[in-house]
């Protein structure tokens, strides 16, 4: 699955994203790789272990909120995916 990632400074670990109809920890334990830091490229191809997420509308109507293992390496643009 590919999908626009919302600017994220280095050190997050927690980001929300729109996704429909998706259940409590449905990706714990799933990688999150980044094909595009929209950047230099020194994000590209890190991939970041997701320790949990919400379901889907939990916070947010139509998001989801995910909770990584360890920091944003990088900073990400709106244009990182």
């Amino acid at each position: 699955m590919s999908l626009l990632l919302p600017r994220l400074p280095a050190g997050s670990s927690k980001l929300q994203i729109t996704l429909a109809s998706k259940t409590k920890d449905q990706y714990a334990g799933a990688y999150l790789q980044i094909a595009n830091d929209g950047g230099d490229g020194t994000g590209e191809g890190i991939q970041y272990r997701i320790k949990s997420n919400s379901a889907t509308d939990f916070t947010t109507s139509g998001k989801v909120d995910i909770e990584l293992y360890d920091p944003i390496k990088v900073t990400l643009t709106t244009a990182s995916d």
